[in-house]
């Protein structure tokens, strides 16, 4: 059936709301959504969060996933504090990205940590440190270009 034929019939049958959410629902993809925090220090260093779980590269921004009606902004401030203690602010949406072998969609957000900067270790997070761009730990490619590409460089 063409698509012509289909929006015709959307139109005309007199489906209730609930029913044309579910087809919706049905007929997309879905992805995960998830936040990465890009917080510089006054050297223009790089905040990273160790993540002892992982296997590949331990190392890596700071961020998580989004709960169920969860604003992205929040998330990120929630996923920052859970894993380390530190309160952050949200400057401003940087860049996004997707990864369809994850079924992914990344939203990373320029932050700032608000008031002293206090580590309490977590589950999730065994230390952190600032790194500059030229001298980044081992971490995820797409993430060291991501610190690359929005550090201010000389």
């Amino acid at each position: 059936m063409n698509k012509a034929v289909l929006f015709w019939l959307w139109k005309v049958l007199p489906l209730p709301k609930f029913v044309r959410a579910a087809m919706v629902w049905i007929g997309n993809p879905k992805f995960l959504v998830s936040v990465d925090a890009l917080i510089f220090n006054a050297e223009n260093a790089c905040l990273l969060f160790n993540h002892p779980y992982r296997q590949d590269y331990t190392w890596g921004l700071p961020g998580g996933y989004l709960k169920r009606g969860e604003h992205p902004q929040s998330a990120i401030q929630r996923e920052v504090f859970e894993e380390s203690g530190l309160e952050i602010q949200v400057i401003k949406l940087l860049d996004t990205t997707m990864s369809e072998k994850h079924r992914r969609i990344t939203l990373i957000y320029l932050a700032e940590i608000v008031g002293e900067v206090k580590f309490t270790p977590s589950v999730e997070v065994s230390e952190f440190g600032f790194f500059p761009a030229d001298h980044l730990p081992d971490l995820f490619p797409n993430q060291k270009a991501l610190i690359q590409k929005y550090s201010r460089q000389p």
